[in-house]
């Protein structure tokens, strides 16, 4: 149970948004933290009905790529902890203690939101992803950023699961093929759902921008459900676990680092 120091608000007391700012990529590899979907703002279509991607022949819903500025997206962000543990990222108040600034990408069903990022904030949150696909393209200080989801409806689609899998898998490697310009990156859902076959709970891709040279770099950052036992060997990727939860997290772009895993007699090692 968590304490309030003496003469302290509750959120004051809570808030880990300075330790955040100051250490954002190592507070990721020693916390677990979960992102609040928040509603998107207001944002026009870039393109409709996309029919070279989906196949519509198998009556897929069209789909929608919404283009966000930058500016809509700036939002004020709190970093706060919760009772279990994990690191909550929730949208500020006026009555909360300074508000971390950060751009926001949301998600929407059969839709992919994308914002070009600058200089406006120095932080990156994106929705939590279930099954949504995440790139990031581009040059180092103006990358452009997706969040992209596949809907299929299982009950107007007759097929198995592992065939509708396999169709949002061709439509996150055809979508990454159309927006690919300079270095370009994806955290897809089958990298982030089950990895060394453990279930996860919730992903999300927290970006950082360098304040000295203005560059822009991403880390994913995967929740797991509690009490499965693993492991990994490799030295930039860290599974951590802190009784409750367990999590993995490493570069994702512009270069990505993928886990080794191996499991270890319930013995938990750094990479």
């Amino acid at each position: 149970m968590f304490e309030l120091p003496k003469g302290m608000s509750d959120f004051r007391a809570r808030d880990r948004g300075q330790e955040y700012v100051q250490h954002g990529v190592a507070f990721l590899r020693q916390n677990a933290l979960e992102v609040t979907a928040q509603a998107p703002l207001g944002a026009r279509v870039q393109s409709k009905q996309l029919l070279s991607l989906l196949q519509a022949k198998h009556n897929d819903q069209d789909h929608e790529i919404y283009n966000l500025t930058s500016a809509q997206e700036v939002r004020g962000m709190k970093v706060m902890t919760t009772e279990r543990g994990v690191h909550s990222v929730t949208a500020a108040t006026g009555q909360d203690a300074p508000a971390l600034t950060a751009y926001y990408l949301p998600w929407d069903t059969n839709k992919s939101y994308s914002m070009t990022l600058g200089d406006r904030a120095n932080f990156f949150f994106t929705a939590p992803m279930n099954g949504c696909a995440f790139f990031a393209t581009g040059e180092r200080t103006t990358p452009t950023v997706y969040h992209s989801n596949y809907y299929l409806d299982p009950e107007q689609h007759a097929l198995k699961d592992t065939v509708r899998y396999q169709r949002r898998s061709t439509f996150y490697a055809r979508f990454q093929q159309m927006i690919k310009k300079g270095t370009t990156q994806a955290l897809l859902p089958e990298f982030y759902l089950a990895p060394n076959g453990v279930k996860s709970s919730t992903t999300s891709v927290f970006g950082f921008r360098d304040r000295n040279n203005g560059q822009w770099s991403f880390s994913y950052h995967v929740v797991f459900v509690a009490n499965e036992p693993y492991a990994n060997t490799n030295a930039q990727v860290v599974v951590q676990h802190t009784n409750k939860p367990y999590f993995m997290t490493g570069p994702l772009w512009p270069v990505m680092q993928q886990p080794k895993w191996r499991t270890l007699m319930g013995h938990y090692l750094w990479g």
